[in-house]
């Protein structure tokens, strides 16, 4: 009776094991693995361009570069993670996003209020590609960016191959400035900007960043009649995107028109559903506009 009962504990204790293995004989955890973060190709790098040490971040394997150029009070990554992260995107382009002059990793130096900062920052970002060795590639600039996106195109007319801006300024004016003046104290800004410029900037760095912006502007209008990039917009030679968010709150539409009627290579335009930030609130839509654009 005790032999029965050994060969039939026995028997059990195989049945167990069989149930716990797979076709190739390994065993199945008997609990789940924890969930590990999806693969990325993103990577974080410096190079020294013009004289300052710019942090970038990279992703993609696609043979296209595109270049992604932030907003004001922003980073590379805080604005294009949805499109460095993006899957569809990788696969199509090798992707870099810079964190300009005195922004993200991109500190120190610390962000001065100038006449001339938008050409320094093309500047810049025209020596970190000549570092990087990348000879042509396209452009997608937003706000701050775009302005900068914009004047780069100009002024590497021979490397840009594409170029896409939305939320851009040409110029600035008085009342453009008061505007952004009455909310200079980003502590009055919607709670979930403000979560989302944590990540990256404690408040204080928020602050100096957008107020340096709004001493710069204030230089733009009386050392240089408010111009931006008008004088560049003429020399732009490539096929460019120009968009502007139907709920925009921040930039009037006029300026995106202004941009359309001064370049005189071929443009594109399109009134892109959304706020000012709709690569944030409609990255998906966003995504796939700027892959068929860039293509």
């Amino acid at each position: 009776m005790n032999a029965y009962r050994s060969l039939f504990q026995l028997y059990r204790a195989f049945r167990h094991v069989r149930l716990l293995s797979t076709a190739a004989g390994q065993i199945i955890p008997q609990t789940p693995p924890q969930q590990q973060p999806p693969p990325t190709s993103l990577t974080s790098s410096f190079a020294m361009a013009n004289g300052a040490n710019l942090h970038y971040y990279r992703s993609g394997k696609g043979k296209r570069a595109l270049l992604f150029l932030h907003g004001g009070v922003g980073a590379g990554l805080l604005h294009f993670e949805s499109q460095l992260q993006s899957p569809a995107l990788q696969e199509k382009f090798d992707m870099i996003a810079v964190d300009l002059r005195g922004f993200g990793k991109s500190r120190p130096p610390e962000r001065k209020p100038s006449a001339n900062f938008y050409h320094q920052d093309a500047d810049d970002v025209a020596s970190l590609m000549d570092s990087l060795k990348i000879n042509r590639y396209s452009v997608a600039g937003w706000c701050l960016g775009g302005s900068v996106a914009l004047i780069l195109a100009a002024m590497r007319a021979q490397c840009v191959e594409k170029l896409m801006v939305w939320g851009a300024l040409p110029y600035v004016d008085q009342a453009f400035i008061d505007k952004t003046a009455a909310i200079e104290h980003v502590s009055t800004w919607k709670p979930a900007t403000l979560r989302r410029l944590a990540k990256f900037y404690p408040i204080e760095v928020s602050q100096h960043l957008w107020s340096t912006w709004i001493r710069g502007a204030r230089v733009i209008l009386r050392e240089r009649k408010g111009d931006i990039c008008v004088n560049d917009l003429p020399e732009i030679k490539c096929p460019t995107f120009v968009l502007h968010g139907s709920d925009d709150t921040l930039i009037p539409g006029h300026n995106a028109e202004f941009i359309r009627r001064n370049i005189c290579s071929p443009v594109r335009y399109a009134e892109f559903r959304g706020p000012h930030n709709f690569h944030f609130t409609s990255s998906d839509r966003f995504n796939a506009t700027i892959a068929e654009f860039m293509h």
